[in-house]
């Protein structure tokens, strides 16, 4: 049965159970779990997250493919839609609110929201479907089936595991017929264009990466594009993930189910190595055995073909991008 790899409770039960911390119950009958004395338990997943650190700074000098993913990103318009029920305050900072339709994206991050009746503005803190999010401040006195409307502004939020690099080409996705093709550019070009316009729309053709303001969100990045959007498209291209820590029990690696040996012996290395007084052969099992299998997976889901090597690239790029050179004939009505 397929799965998405070890979870981070996964791991520190292992983890516990190597360095005989484990739980297993008032009796001792029950199977191995997490540590409950919150001291050694934070001393566990911090071992379990310095393995898996440890296992991404080992990378074969191809790199680690699984950090190299091509995602899709919504690029929405100016939108509005309807309030279902009145928000839920958790009664310290967060207003969970649900809309009639499919209205959020994870791209939304960051921005506000109005709603019309009372005209003030919150700022979306998460998004947990397209008709569930949540925002920061208590947005429960609001009405109920009010209207809440968002502008957008050509920025967009990006994944929090984003780190500011992206790998390859960024393109509409299939079947968009968008007419123009959308290319990286330099940030404070995108800025220059809108100096003295702000309201022109269309199908974007610039776009660029930039860090956000932390004021909202913290850490995070933005795609800007140029012009901003007409209606809701969406761009897809690769680019590397960023790695800090796992801290919920149910988080998964980003290495995924085929590395799940590999990060599992990298964990244990790596709490020999600081936690044991005595090295027991996980260390050099991991070097020796489960590392190497590793590069071989990642070799394996590498292209099997890379191409013509006389290919000249430059004229490739040329061709693809043929609709934005051509002129176009003048279209008159009777």
């Amino acid at each position: 049965m397929a799965q998405d790899g070890l979870t981070f409770e996964d791991l520190v039960i292992h983890v516990a159970e190597q360095l005989g911390v484990a739980y297993y119950g008032t009796d001792g009958d029950e199977a191995a779990q997490p540590p409950t004395d919150t001291p050694t338990l934070t001393q566990v997943k911090n071992y379990v997250n310095g393995g898996i650190r440890m296992f991404l700074n080992d990378a074969p000098p191809e790199g680690w493919r699984f950090l190299e993913p091509t995602d899709e990103f919504v690029l929405w318009a100016d939108a509005e839609t309807t309030v279902d029920g009145q928000g839920v305050y958790d009664a310290e900072a967060y207003t969970t609110l649900t809309v009639d339709d499919a209205f959020f994206t994870d791209t939304m991050v960051g921005h506000s929201i109005t709603f019309e009746d009372s005209e003030t503005s919150y700022v979306i803190y998460s998004v947990t479907s397209s008709t569930v999010a949540v925002l920061i401040g208590d947005a429960s006195g609001e009405l109920d089936s009010d209207t809440i409307s968002i502008t957008a502004n050509g920025n967009y939020t990006l994944p929090s595991n984003f780190g500011g690099e992206y790998l390859g080409d960024i393109t509409y996705t299939a079947a968009t017929n968008a007419g123009v093709t959308i290319r990286w550019d330099r940030e404070g070009n995108i800025r220059r264009l809108r100096e003295n316009v702000d309201s022109l729309t269309g199908y974007p053709s610039l776009a660029a990466v930039r860090k956000m303001d932390a004021t909202n969100v913290a850490n995070r990045w933005e795609l800007c594009v140029y012009p901003t959007p007409s209606e809701d498209c969406t761009v897809e291209f690769p680019y590397a993930i960023y790695f800090t820590a796992l801290s919920a029990d149910a988080d998964v690696h980003p290495a995924g189910a085929q590395y799940d040996e590999t990060v599992k012996a990298a964990c244990e290395a790596y709490a020999e190595l600081h936690g044991e007084d005595i090295l027991a052969g996980r260390s050099q099992y991991y070097e020796q055995k489960a590392l190497p299998g590793a590069y071989r997976k990642n070799r394996r889901s590498a292209p099997k073909r890379l191409g013509n090597l006389l290919t000249n690239r430059a004229n490739v790029e040329m061709n693809q991008r043929w609709r934005d050179r051509v002129r176009r004939p003048d279209v008159t009505t009777p």
